[in-house]
């Protein structure tokens, strides 16, 4: 079976809902459709898996109150460890 590989969530939905097809993805992108049974987790173990993600920034500009809000946001969701 040929094997596909994109970053379109919704292709990824369709084609797991729609065929016997395996994905390997962010627990949090499918989680609607595991937590309403439209989709199961396999308890497979996927060590070394994890990456880190970083921000950047424009030198010599200050963000914007909205940019300031999302990153007050961001930083407080990796505290807590959501993320």
């Amino acid at each position: 079976q040929p094997t596909v590989e994109t970053g379109d969530a919704a292709m990824v939905r369709g084609l797991l809902q729609d065929s016997d097809m395996l994905a390997a993805v962010s627990a949090s992108q499918m989680r609607f459709e595991t937590d309403n049974g439209l989709l199961s987790v396999l308890p497979v173990p996927l060590p070394d898996t994890t990456r880190r993600i970083g921000l950047t920034f424009r030198a010599g500009s200050l963000p914007s109150p909205a940019t300031q809000a999302l990153l007050r946001f961001i930083y407080q969701q990796v505290q807590d460890g959501t993320v």
